[in-house]
């Protein structure tokens, strides 16, 4: 009984197998139990096992106050009796005699005062006192059990909704952002724009950049929280993801005029990483660093190997922590009185996503400071792993020829996004057919494309719809498609993936990450078409906007 009252498995089999156990320890003829249905005023029956194995039938539905299992819940006692012949409860006394029953034992399952269902049995013999505090006992077990079933299947069904709510506010958050994103971008990169201008533009899409990150952290703290967080482990070389996140922190650094020093004397720097989430993680130091160091100050990124162990610091000479609130510095939301004081920007959830990041790998980070305008140091360390071989080395994704005009089949219903992107595209010469809903898109799909440029959400279909005709067509089951979209958890990755997208972008998207996919998608296709007899594969690991441009993910 045990057994079956803790094994993770759905309630109505758990209750099957209790109720088979109890016609087993018990001689019983059959043995069912009902459970309080969402009103409160029925029982529902959900497991029978004995002679009667089926849910069906005029007992499957009980009001509560009707027939002897609805007075039990009713009157919350117990009904027992050995003398089921003559029973004025039992309404049915031809079937009782036809099926020699003898004894019957209902038993309301209570947990403290709350009703949650009822347990009864029929038996062709007298049932003993023992036997009669035994089922007592089951009772009681099988209430605490169907209750914490309860309690779990409402926490998950929380889970699912807060999922949901997430994915949905992502969604909403991150449309608005991509024309914006894209429009400063394009101006940006003009060479005619006018300089008085650029500080201004420099300034919208720094915040804009900033708020897609703040989502990105609010979601990436969802995925700690319940699981969910998903690697992809590979040999990684540390001084290559810093550099690569030194560079992504350049214009902050010069604009603070901070001196940095890359100390990288680590021979062992290899580790079993996911190279993306790890840089996340070195990022975030490196950009702390720089927010809370004055202008002018000193920020020193350090690396050294330790007796198979890789030990990398980021210390500063900026405004220090308060040893009081060293504790408290991995904790989400928290961010200390001199980051309030300073008006930092973000939430408080970077260091506790990095910890969880670093902890996922096996390593550990830490911070030390002597306190307030000391400085301070964070130290994480990871375990090292061989050096690979030259065979070992993956060769970097092929590049498209700088200038090549392609046709772009562009799906988004939004018409200003579309828009947006239509004309920064055409500015790089590109002819684009831009369409705003799926019924356009699959008409447009017809002719002849270079790649696929879709948003997800098309207002009359769904862009997984456009891509699986275009790859389940003649002409176009070669061409790669790049999806867009405000959604962007694993599923959603997965979801683009399998409908034959090649890479699937998260919502903001800068030109410079659109065009980089663009051409990273393009590069393969004419690279595996050269190939004689050979198709164009897709990514088999989520490839998405934080892959390419780290920044967006932090």
């Amino acid at each position: 009984m045990g057994v079956a009252l803790t094994r993770d498995i759905p309630l109505p089999e758990m209750l099957r197998q209790s109720a088979e156990c109890v016609v087993r320890h018990l001689d019983a003829a059959f043995v069912r139990v009902w459970t309080v249905g969402a009103s409160g005023h029925i029982l529902e029956l959900q497991a029978s096992a004995g002679m009667y194995t089926h849910l069906d039938g005029p007992h499957s539905r009980v009001p509560v106050g009707s027939l002897k299992i609805g007075l039990i819940a009713q009157d919350r006692r117990p009904h027992l009796t050995n003398s089921v012949i003559g029973d004025a409860a039992v309404g049915d006394q031809e079937w009782a005699k036809r099926e020699g029953m003898v004894a019957f034992a209902g038993y309301p399952l209570l947990v403290d005062d709350r009703l949650v269902g009822v347990i009864a049995l029929f038996a062709r013999r007298p049932l003993s006192d023992d036997t009669l505090q035994a089922m007592a006992s089951i009772s009681n077990g099988i209430a605490l059990a169907i209750e914490r079933r309860w309690a779990e299947q409402a926490l998950a069904e929380a889970a699912r909704a807060k999922d949901h709510f997430l994915a949905v506010l992502s969604h909403e958050l991150r449309t608005p952002l991509t024309p914006v994103l894209m429009a400063v971008t394009a101006m940006l990169d003009n060479s005619k724009m006018c300089p008085s201008c650029r500080p201004t533009l420099v300034m919208i899409r720094n915040n804009v950049e900033l708020e897609a990150r703040l989502i990105e952290d609010l979601l990436d703290l969802s995925r700690i929280a319940r699981g969910k967080m998903t690697y992809h482990f590979e040999t990684a070389d540390i001084h290559v993801l810093i550099r690569q996140a030194v560079e992504i922190c350049r214009g902050d650094l010069l604009a603070k005029d901070h001196h940095l020093v890359l100390d990288l004397a680590a021979s062992e720097q290899h580790v079993h990483a996911d190279p993306t989430r790890l840089e996340q993680v070195i990022w975030n130091l490196v950009a702390n660093a720089v927010q809370y160091t004055p202008e002018g100050g000193r920020i020193v990124i350090r690396t050294q190997s330790d007796q198979g162990r890789l030990v990398v610091e980021v210390a500063d000479n900026g405004i220090g922590i308060d040893p009081k609130f060293l504790p408290l510095l991995f904790d989400a939301f928290e961010r200390g009185k001199e980051a309030v004081v300073n008006h930092s920007g973000g939430l408080g959830l970077g260091l506790a996503i990095s910890r969880s990041i670093i902890e996922a790998h096996g390593g550990t980070l830490v911070a030390a400071s002597n306190g307030r305008g000391q400085g301070s140091t964070f130290t994480l360390e990871l375990a090292t792993v061989a050096t690979p071989g030259d065979s070992a080395l993956q060769p970097a994704a092929p590049t498209a020829p700088p200038g090549r005009a392609l046709r772009i089949l562009l799906a988004e219903d939004n018409r200003a996004t579309a828009q947006v992107m239509a004309d920064v595209l055409r500015k790089k010469d590109h002819e684009v057919t831009m369409v705003t809903c799926l019924k356009r898109a699959l008409e447009a799909a017809s002719g002849e494309f270079d790649v696929v440029v879709s948003d997800i959400e098309l207002g009359d279909g769904s862009g997984l719809e456009l891509m699986r005709y275009i790859c389940a067509s003649e002409a176009g089951h070669n061409t790669p498609g790049i999806a867009l979209s405000g959604y962007a958890t694993e599923e959603d990755v997965q979801q683009s993936l399998a409908a034959g997208f090649t890479i699937h972008l998260a919502k903001p998207v800068t030109l410079t990450t659109l065009e980089s996919a663009i051409h990273q998608v393009t590069a393969r296709a004419l690279s595996s078409e050269a190939r004689e007899g050979d198709i164009p594969k897709r990514t088999s690991s989520p490839l998405c906007e934080d892959q390419l441009a780290p920044k967006s993910r932090r």
